[in-house]
C-alpha cells in the first residue's frame, strides 16, 4: 500500500511540474494597441496637416489638408486614402487602399478629388506613448519618393 501511495505521489508531483513548465513556456498573445479615433499631425511652418481617423471596425481615412490659421477649419484638401487597417504589436498594416488626389494636383475642395493609382498596401512601424495620446508612425518611404520625414507624430483629438 505504501508503494502505491508513493507512486501516486510521484505521479501527481511530476504532473504538477509538467503543467507548470507548460504554462511558463506559453508566449503571451500580443495586445493590439487601440488607435481608434482621430489623430492629427500639424506640419511645421505651414498650414498643412495630416490626419488619420481610425475606426473601431478597422477601417481608416487619411487626408492631407490645408487649415485656415484663424478659424482652424479645413480650406482645401490635397489627397485622401481610405482603406482597412490591422495593428499587431508595433506594426500598422494598411490594406485595400483607395487613393484620391485633387484633380489639379493642388489643394481644392473634396468634390475635386479623383481616384489615382497608388499603393494598395502599406506596412509601417508605430509607437504609442504611455498616455496613449501621441502616435509616432515610422514610414517606409520607397526609393526616389518624396515622403514626409519619419517619424510623423500624430496627436489624439
Amino acid at each position: 500500500m505504501k508503494k502505491i501511495f508513493k507512486l501516486i505521489s510521484v505521479f501527481v508531483l511530476l504532473t504538477v511540474i509538467l503543467l507548470l513548465a507548460i504554462a511558463a513556456s506559453r508566449k503571451e498573445s500580443p495586445i493590439e494597441p487601440n488607435i481608434s479615433g482621430k489623430w492629427i499631425n500639424k506640419i511645421e511652418n505651414s498650414q498643412l496637416r495630416q490626419q488619420y481617423e481610425f475606426k473601431s471596425n478597422h477601417t481608416f481615412e487619411y487626408s492631407l489638408v490645408s487649415i485656415n490659421a484663424t478659424s482652424n477649419k479645413i480650406i482645401g484638401i490635397s489627397s485622401k486614402i481610405i482603406g482597412k487597417y490591422q495593428v499587431k504589436d508595433t506594426q500598422l498594416n494598411l490594406y485595400d487602399l483607395v487613393n484620391y488626389a485633387n484633380k489639379n494636383q493642388r489643394l481644392g475642395p473634396v468634390s475635386e478629388l479623383v481616384t489615382t493609382d497608388g499603393a494598395k498596401t502599406a506596412n509601417n512601424t508605430i509607437a504609442l506613448d504611455d498616455k496613449k495620446n501621441t502616435l509616432s508612425v515610422f514610414l517606409k518611404c520607397p526609393p526616389n519618393a518624396d515622403c514626409f520625414p519619419s517619424p510623423s507624430v500624430y496627436y489624439k483629438q
